[in-house]
């Protein structure tokens, strides 16, 4: 049909193609939409784009599409931005968020930013859009979960997280004390059947609005304009593309010489690759069913492992030469070991002081952990108890870390059992810190 879809995160791409049979490319970035001009495309749509890491699509790229006769769309995500800047041009826009931008309803860009893993992973979300956290609040004004005040304060709430941290768990967490608990926990319990996700909601309307032109070969009307062909657009149309896969140019042989030089890193990467082989053979002979987490929480811990922004998840496979085949593998092992380790959990915790005492930690934990509870006992009959905000932020602030907004999966990763035997912990450690300051 030579139609072209930019799309990411934002829909599933089964779900799209069941709308609209077309050719689905990555989100957009700078380039992308002028490399597409030499196939004469009949049209072209735009629902997510890149940003952060790499140059966003450019306006004037899409300014030459409409010039030379290209319908341009846009919805949801990035295709809305562009379209609410360039729909006196002729872009086309679609959708709810499309029209909030036009009107100047919203202006903020963060407000569709979406954190996500690779293309291999299916741009699987790692936060919920902004746009998307407002719509399902208003839902939930409308059927009565909660009150214009409390909406507007969850609201607020979700707006001032960093945009890949926003969730909905997240936001519970940093709302409480400041909303109703009886109106969170309505909310909590509602928000399954009534989560609105108005990205994906749009980037339908707007592929269905494209599929039903196409079906009756109508075209958008395209005025006309000067287009002035800059130095810059000229470069532009002259950049070739870059590779989705490039090699290392390095030979590994190279590379494992640099490990050696570090001294015992090539023992640990060993030691570890021997860990994860060994527990994901125990998971076969056990047979240990390959559900376990969701794959957005698989990314998310992922991430966190490594200190990684989600954001900055795409940036970090192409510096480190994954390929899309390595990455998929990863992830079905990732699966696989969560599972895994899930089972043994029990038996970890119950060999942890043996494996403490064969490692040597075991005399200086003792001693601390003695100390402590002579400490806390005089602090606690004084009836002296922090707020856990305060504790959790001065905790994670030593760790030189915000704090996560999965709390709950912070504390099972982490060892805890569940939240409140973490947050039983961090007291207890800022209480003791703020007696014995280092």
């Amino acid at each position: 049909m030579n139609v072209f879809v930019f799309l990411g995160p934002t829909l599933a791409l089964d779900q799209a193609r069941r709308v609209l049979d077309a050719t689905y490319l990555p989100p957009a970035s700078q380039g992308d939409v002028c490399r597409l001009l030499p196939r004469h495309p009949r049209a072209v749509a735009i629902v997510d784009g890149a940003f952060e890491h790499v140059p966003a699509v450019w306006h004037k790229e899409i300014l030459l599409a409409l010039h030379e006769g290209v319908p341009v769309y846009g919805a949801a995500s990035m295709g809305a931005l562009r379209a609410a800047e360039l729909d006196v041009f002729g872009m086309v826009g679609v959708g709810r968020i499309y029209e909030a931008f036009r009107d100047g309803v919203l202006e903020a860009d963060d407000e569709v930013a979406v954190a996500h893993g690779p293309r291999s992973a299916g741009y699987a979300p790692l936060n919920e859009a902004l746009v998307s956290i407002r719509a399902t609040l208003e839902r939930a004004e409308r059927e009565g979960i909660l009150d214009p005040a409390a909406r507007r304060r969850l609201e607020e709430v979700a707006r001032e997280l960093h945009y890949p941290l926003r969730n909905y768990p997240a936001i519970l967490a940093a709302a409480a004390g400041r909303v109703d608990a009886a109106a969170l926990a309505a909310f909590r319990a509602w928000i399954p059947g009534g989560r609105v996700d108005q990205k994906a909601a749009d980037a339908i309307e707007m592929l269905d609005r494209l599929a039903g032109d196409l079906a009756a070969d109508r075209r958008p009307a395209l005025p006309s304009f000067h287009l002035e062909r800059t130095t810059y657009l000229q470069r532009l149309l002259d950049a070739p593309a870059v590779p989705d896969d490039p090699d290392s140019p390095v030979p590994f042989e190279r590379i494992a010489e640099e490990a050696l030089l570090q001294g015992n890193l090539l023992a640990q990467v060993r030691r570890g690759i021997l860990l994860r082989m060994l527990l994901l053979a125990e998971a076969d002979r056990r047979r240990v069913p390959t559900g376990g987490p969701a794959a957005a929480e698989i990314l998310s811990r992922f991430c966190r492992a490594r200190g990684l922004d989600p954001a900055d998840l795409p940036g970090w496979l192409a510096a480190n030469d994954i390929p899309s085949d390595m990455w998929e593998r990863w992830m079905r092992e990732e699966r696989r070991l969560a599972a895994m380790l899930a089972v043994l959990e029990a038996d970890v915790r119950e060999r942890l002081p043996e494996y403490l005492r064969l490692t040597g930690d075991y005399g200086p934990l003792r001693d601390r952990a003695a100390a402590k509870a002579r400490k806390l006992d005089a602090i606690f009959r004084e009836g002296v108890e922090p707020p856990d905000g305060l504790a959790l932020a001065w905790y994670f602030g030593r760790l030189d870390r915000p704090v996560p907004g999965d709390l709950a999966t912070y504390a099972v990763d982490a060892g805890f059992r569940d939240v409140p035997e973490l947050l039983r912990a961090v007291r207890r450690e800022y209480l003791y810190a703020a007696e014995n300051p280092r």
